[in-house]
């Protein structure tokens, strides 16, 4: 009765310990259990993951009895009148398996979920008994309490509910549930859902006998007939109150005017002529209560009675009475009725209208009175366009209905149902809808920058002109009613116009944003793995989401004010190997793909045509095709180390066999090529064997930052870079320009330059309401997010939470303004865990206890070291904000080792 299945886990960060599955079977990583904690903890860190885990599959039915170790049926703290919904359910006749589905269906069909929690003993009873709202731990928990007075052994889970897909999705905090998990014999632990998503009752709850029915979807029915919302009841105090609620589904308003002493626990749906039912009854108040029906009610049990519905269809009621409390609800008999289309187009245009006609009968008999509606949809029974409506009068209707402008073309079901409850019945011919004698466009609104193709349907052979802001760009002809017509649009907001040469059309005129997205790309390495951290603007989009489809899955990242970032794990070629990996990125906006790009890894070679991340002897150099200027063709070269800090230094290249050095000022160097030598006929290059060239750079000075301005190399170390290229190389133009101050990720499309002021910041991490205090190597003016601030030299700035451009010239930096919980995490992670590593610490596979202690042994003061683990695992382990001044107090120890100035 069990089965395997498998679960994909992806985090955008290191993940500390893994999310599991209650019974894991094999994990895709290596995995240690620590059963202090209850939690697997990773030995390497991780971001994606997979699971293979047990689980017990739920027999449909079946006589299952509790587990032998069964827990007592009683507890102290928990209201007694709890056991009164227990013996509803057959706690006092040996219950089994077949018992608890009932009780699942009982919460499944009857509660709705609130975020209000009732984990108080009266509220859970208030929530069982009168309101029928709570959370989802509530609900599990009250079905726990009542699974457990019945005998079985029952449990509290708590979990996520991830809906299924073939893609990533975020699982936010949100996602959390709890769920009840019971054990039988030979079956194990079996989980059970009570939590509702579609319940059949809805309450309303109030200690006022005055009622206002409102803000239901659907009619009511209510003194003889359905009646539509809004209207008023006044009901006696102790009586709970049952309607029924048509709205193309069945439902039960249920109304409590007080305190319950009686009810039902689970009515039936509506009833054909002669079927039989049963019905549960709740009693409070002793066993003892009377019957007043209009049907056939007999008793089978203390808690259980049959009833048996009439021959003709209608609404009858029964009302149960104990000690001056009630109960009234309705049995709902209905019956089918034939309802016939006698004629109806085949095919009809979108945007035209048409007439159906046909007869409504009920055993052969005409019936008088009704609505009859016709409804479109893809499906039979889905009522997507509801188009027309008629009066039924001796049996027969006319309806004269209209198809939407908008509809699509295809196939449809058209549907003629009879709406007069409780008689039911619908027809069921197929149509098809061709399309409307109007221009339409297959754009949502959203295009890629660039080069596109504009696609729509317009009636065929009807020449149309397109007019992209104002200007005519292009003209076309639809064949078949589509037309396909190639545009190009700059990023931001254009208007489009279709106009049709035809005076019988009207023109379509609308609005379209092309987007763009721009990279910027950081490589770095982060305890054993390697990662590029994107940072990217989307051009003609400021706040919203984007979706990256990368060879693992889509990834979902959150645009705002036109930025993103996302570290992405990478995989490069092992050392010293001739291999390319390439990751292919599609970014996607509500389904669209607006852009796509495409990164070369390597370990030695360089493409031509795609930006190329190389990694070898633990250092990461980036290559850019920049295209044409003039006659010679651009390469925009940088340089980090494994922390993602720019280096300086001399990089050596092989270009087709000739060896050249090209000088990187902070991190940045810039190669022209001649187009001419891409034209020389194709040579073969020179094999190089395990003699390889050199780049060299600088041997960092671990007590120093590498990049920023005053570090002195002290250049060796082999490295291998090959320029792939099939030319000969007829020479070669170098032209350098300016670096960057430390860690500022090479652009993929632009170079900054020498000439700029040097942007000097404490830290790059920041609270809201802390002043970032920035001060420039001369006088200059001064950007942030692309607006200027100022001219000078020092500057204080008061900036909002998220991710901002500082910019002095063509020099930028970056500065993040976090939370104290997001910014203690980037602190520790971008300048604590480098420093611990500079100092010849293993950070890779090491908890922060681990490289606490191994600080303390080079002889580090222990007071920072203590303040900066602590507030690191309570930010990165806690469910719980950190204060400004925990913040405060992290930051000062890292001043006090010099991690921060």
């Amino acid at each position: 009765m069990k089965s395997l299945r498998t679960i994909n886990v992806y985090y955008p960060a290191n993940l500390s310990f893994i999310l599991s599955p209650l019974y894991p079977r094999n994990f895709s990583v290596p995995v240690e259990y620590n059963p202090l904690l209850d939690l697997y903890i990773p030995k390497g860190p991780l971001s994606n993951y997979s699971i293979t885990y047990w689980e017990t599959e739920r027999p449909s039915s079946g006589e299952y009895f509790p587990a032998p170790e069964g827990l007592f049926k009683f507890y102290m703290g928990f209201p007694y009148s709890l056991m009164h919904l227990a013996m509803a359910f057959g706690a006092a006749d040996n219950p089994d398996y077949e018992n608890l589905l009932a009780l699942e269906r009982f919460f499944r069909e009857n509660f709705i979920v609130s975020e209000d929690s009732n984990s108080d003993c009266e509220g859970l009873f208030d929530m069982a008994f009168r309101t029928r709202r709570g959370s989802s731990y509530d609900i599990a928990s009250a079905f726990a309490v009542i699974a457990r007075m019945m005998g079985f052994p029952t449990r509290l889970v708590a979990g996520y509910r991830v809906p299924a897909s073939e893609d990533y999705r975020i699982v936010p905090f949100s996602n959390v549930t709890y769920w009840p998990e019971v054990e039988f014999r030979n079956l194990g632990w079996v989980r059970f859902d009570p939590v509702p998503s579609s319940p059949v009752v809805f309450t309303e709850a109030s200690y006022d006998r005055h009622f206002k029915i409102r803000n239901i979807q659907g009619k009511v029915y209510w003194d003889g007939s359905l009646r539509e919302p809004p209207f008023e009841i006044d009901l006696e105090r102790k009586t709970v109150l049952y309607l029924p609620v048509w709205g193309g589904t069945f439902r039960y308003l249920r109304l409590v005017p007080g305190d319950v002493g009686i009810d039902v626990v689970d009515l039936p749906p509506f009833l054909s002529p002669g079927e039989e039912a049963r019905v549960r009854v709740l009693l409070v108040h002793g066993l003892e209560f009377t019957i007043s029906s209009e049907v056939p009610v007999e008793r089978k049990g203390e808690y259980e009675l049959s009833i048996r519905a009439p021959d003709t269809p209608g609404v009858y009621w029964i009302t149960f009475t104990s000690k001056g409390f009630s109960v009234k609800f309705p049995i709902v008999v209905t019956d089918n009725v034939t309802v016939t289309v006698e004629g109806y187009p085949s095919e009809i245009r979108a945007g035209s209208n048409f007439t159906v006609f046909g007869r409504v009968l009920w055993h052969g008999q005409a019936l008088s009175g009704g609505t009859v509606e016709a409804v479109l949809g893809l499906r039979k029974g889905e009522a997507r366009y509801v188009v027309g409506r008629a009066e039924v009068r001796n049996g027969k209707y006319t309806i004269h209905a209209s198809v939407p402008k908008d509809i699509a073309p295809g196939n449809y079901w058209l549907v003629v149902r009879y709406l007069n409850f409780p008689y039911l019945g619908d027809s069921d011919p197929v149509v098809r809808i061709l399309p409307a004698e109007r221009i339409t466009i297959g754009s949502s609104g959203l295009v890629p920058a660039g080069d596109f193709n504009l696609t729509g349907t317009a009636p065929k052979d009807v020449p149309i002109d397109v007019l992209l802001d104002g200007q005519k760009v292009a003209s076309v002809v639809p064949k078949n009613g589509l037309f396909s017509v190639p545009l190009n649009a700059s990023p931001g907001d254009h208007e489009l116009k279709l106009i049709p040469r035809s005076g019988e059309l009207e023109p379509l005129e609308t609005k379209i944003t092309a987007v763009k997205v721009n990279l910027d790309m950081k490589p770095y390495s982060s305890m054993g793995r390697d990662y590029l951290k994107l940072i990217g603007t989307v051009e003609g989009m400021k706040d919203g989401k984007l979706e990256i489809q990368t060879p693992s899955g889509k990834v979902p990242v959150e645009v705002k004010d036109g930025r993103f970032e996302l570290n992405l794990p990478v995989e490069f070629p092992e050392e010293g190997s001739s291999g390319v990996n390439t990751l292919p990125l599609k970014f996607l906006i509500d389904g669209t793909t607006i852009d796509e790009k495409e990164i070369a890894l390597s370990s030695g070679r360089i493409l031509p045509n795609l930006p190329t991340v190389v990694k070898s002897n633990g250092k990461f150099f980036v290559a850019l095709p920049e295209g044409l200027e003039g006659e010679n063709l651009k390469f925009s070269m940088g340089a980090f180390d494994s922390s993602g800090r720019s280096l300086s230094g001399k990089l050596g290249l092989n270009l087709g066999g000739k060896r050249i050095e090209l000088p990187l000022k902070g991190g940045i160097g810039h190669l022209e090529i001649p187009k001419a030598d891409f034209e020389a006929p194709k040579v073969n290059l020179p094999s190089v064997g395990d003699k390889v060239p050199s780049i060299n750079l600088p041997s960092p000075d671990v007590s120093a930052p590498i990049g920023i301005s005053g570090f002195s190399p002290s250049f060796g170390g082999n490295f291998i870079l090959f320029l792939i290229l099939p030319f000969v190389l007829l020479g070669a133009v170098l032209l350098v320009r300016a670096g960057v101050s430390g860690g500022v990720p090479v652009s993929l499309d632009r170079l900054k330059s020498l000439g700029s002021p040097e942007i000097e910041l404490e830290r790059e991490v920041y609270l809201p309401g802390e002043k970032v205090k920035v001060v420039l190597s001369r006088e200059s003016d001064l950007y942030v997010d692309g607006k200027h601030v100022g001219h000078g030299r020092v500057f204080s700035l008061s900036l909002p939470e998220g991710v901002h451009t500082l910019k002095a010239g063509r020099r930028e930096r970056i500065v993040y303004v976090l939370r104290p919980k997001k910014a203690v995490i980037k602190l520790y992670e971008d300048y604590f865990l480098p420093f611990a590593a500079s100092r010849g610490v293993r950070v890779a596979d090491s908890t922060p206890e681990e490289i606490k202690a191994a600080l303390l042994s080079k002889g580090l003061q222990e007071g920072p070291l203590s303040h900066i683990t602590r507030i690191f695992e309570l930010a990165r382990y806690g469910d719980v904000e950190l204060s400004r001044e925990e913040f405060e107090e992290f930051v000062e120890a890292l001043r006090s080792l010099e991690v921060v100035k």
